[in-house]
């Protein structure tokens, strides 16, 4: 581990950081931020090691502590591939995003998953389950898929939401939202570490990966679907087992061909006429209720 101070906004480091909110570079470098001590927990708790770390002042012996636990030790610590850079309040103001400023700003690789195959051989020798591909996927938890699903604070939530709830992964369409966002990181607050993503999965991909897993598709469809609390999937009870859960953007819903594929469509009742739930409010309700089924 390297540690160096950093006075000036202007630093090379600083302004590489920087660029990382822009989605084209943090795609071009498989790199994004993670802002907050938090989030920071998350990543290490989870095992992920960032590239480098940006802290201030005041809280290093916090974010030293913190780094010392995922190493097993300070003397361990030590020799970790990470950088450290002690910074003044003029260079977080410069690297947060946050209205009072960050005491913690994190470089971390992209830590999406292959969506389909064979798992690649460090995660299949470490047993990771969240390679959907043959013979991995959910396991007896719902997987939920993001179908063009446009706002970051929406994504976000769904994403703590089916990490709270038990969900074995989530998956984005291509054009959806992007998961490394700063606003889908605020919302889903830490959880893009607990649990498996997957980018650019098209409905084709997802129909053809749900037949093969003996995964049913669920919907939702507040104009026609089933109740919620009454559903069973025609025989049994379909929301206690694995299932593919489907969320649509609120403007455009769920795409045509993902409605014909879904063995069942829900609805969740409302008391009064008014416009439907949002979608991260209405997956978080299906979660929980797929949850409060289980054996």
């Amino acid at each position: 581990m390297k540690i160096k101070e950093i006075t000036s906004p202007g630093n090379t480091a600083v302004k590489e950081a920087v660029r990382l909110r822009r989605k084209r570079n943090r795609y071009d470098r498989h790199l994004f931020l993670v802002e907050g001590e938090d989030l920071l927990a998350a990543a290490l708790e989870s095992g992920r090691l960032p590239r480098q770390v940006f802290v201030l002042e005041g809280a290093v012996a916090d974010t030293m502590e913190a780094i010392g636990r995922f190493a097993g030790g300070d003397e361990a610590a030590s020799e970790l591939p990470l950088d450290v850079f002690i910074c003044s309040e003029a260079v977080m103001e410069k690297l947060s995003r946050l209205a009072g400023g960050s005491r913690v700003v994190a470089v971390c690789e992209f830590i999406d998953r292959r969506f389909g195959g064979e798992p690649p051989e460090d995660e299949a020798a470490a047993g990771d389950p969240g390679v959907a591909g043959d013979g991995a996927g959910p396991g007896a938890a719902p997987f939920v898929y993001l179908a063009g699903v446009g706002d970051p604070g929406n994504a976000g939530s769904i994403i703590r939401s089916a990490a709270a709830l038990g969900a074995g992964g989530v998956a984005f369409s291509p054009g959806a939202v992007d998961p490394y966002s700063s606003k889908c990181q605020r919302a889903a607050m830490g959880a893009v570490f607990r649990l498996p993503l997957y980018l650019d999965v098209s409905t084709g991909e997802l129909i053809a990966w749900a037949q093969s897993q003996g995964l049913p598709i669920v919907t939702g469809d507040p104009g026609g679907g089933q109740l919620l609390w009454e559903a069973d999937g025609g025989g049994g009870q379909l929301l206690a087992g694995a299932f593919v859960l489907v969320l649509g953007s609120e403007r455009k819903g769920v795409p045509p061909e993902l409605l014909e594929a879904s063995r069942l469509r829900l609805r969740i009742p409302q008391l009064r006429a008014t416009d439907s739930l949002n979608v991260a409010m209405a997956g978080t309700v299906i979660l929980y209720e797929a949850l409060r089924r289980r054996p």
